[in-house]
């Protein structure tokens, strides 16, 4: 599955236009200089550059999630307890200024039911975004919240080709896993929790290709909680 999508059949036909087989392209008398130098550039550009400028313009996709040290995100039967040991009055993580920069949501219908028990619905659809929840079975949308069961590499490849801010997955494992197996998340915000849990949900399953990430930072703070940021490396 391509990395990037959209745009390949416009620019496929574009170089047809801009770099036809056999005769050069002809710059009429009354061209000026400055479009004559424009002309002149665009013909030196490699297909793989103008493919380099497609993948700019395409969304991101970011996980920003919390883990235990030893891997887990949840501990048996949906516990996730063991995150109000960093919880600390006025320190959000960073989490309002990575929200400030996304406009959807994509996460499980587990994970959208127990924050729709725990803290309410408008945490995810605050009236400013769209709320992808993935599930198995159909159900009507309420407000911007739309409940999806159809292909997840068709809706991301889809998000990813419209305009707007960031696209924010908010798990479960299945969800992140599924996206990773499909090399679709293309930057990590994970926070370590200082617990070993020992058993429950893991992060990071089984079965997947290996990917490359490029560092970007690690944040520390006093309750114990480290903040690593990743994003895909460039192949």
């Amino acid at each position: 599955m391509p990395r990037y999508i959209s745009c390949c059949a416009t620019v496929a036909s574009f170089l047809k236009i801009a770099r036809p087989a056999r005769e050069p392209y002809v710059i009429r008398n009354q061209t000026n200089r400055h479009q004559k130098a424009s002309l002149q550039a665009l013909w030196l550009i490699e297909p793989q550059q103008m493919f380099r400028q497609v993948r700019i313009q395409m969304r991101k996709l970011s996980l920003f999630i919390a883990t235990s040290l030893d891997g887990y995100i949840a501990k048996p039967n949906d516990d996730l307890s063991f995150l109000k040991i960093v919880e600390k009055e006025g320190e959000d993580y960073g989490y309002a200024e990575f929200t400030a920069n996304i406009d959807t949501i994509i996460l499980g219908r587990k994970t959208y039911d127990y924050v729709l028990k725990e803290i309410g619905s408008s945490h995810y659809d605050n009236g400013q975004r769209d709320v992808y929840v993935i599930t198995r079975s159909e159900r009507p949308g309420v407000g911007r919240t739309t409940f999806y069961s159809g292909d997840l590499r068709d809706l991301i490849q889809r998000l990813k080709s419209e305009k707007g801010k960031g696209i924010y997955c908010d798990g479960g494992a299945e969800i992140i896993n599924e996206l990773l197996h499909h090399d679709l998340i293309d930057e990590l915000i994970i926070s370590i929790i200082p617990i070993l849990v020992g058993n429950g949900t893991r992060l990071f399953k089984d079965g997947r290709p290996e990917q490359r990430l490029e560092f970007i930072s690690a944040k520390s703070f006093e309750s114990g909680l480290t903040q690593l940021h990743y994003k895909r490396a460039d192949n």
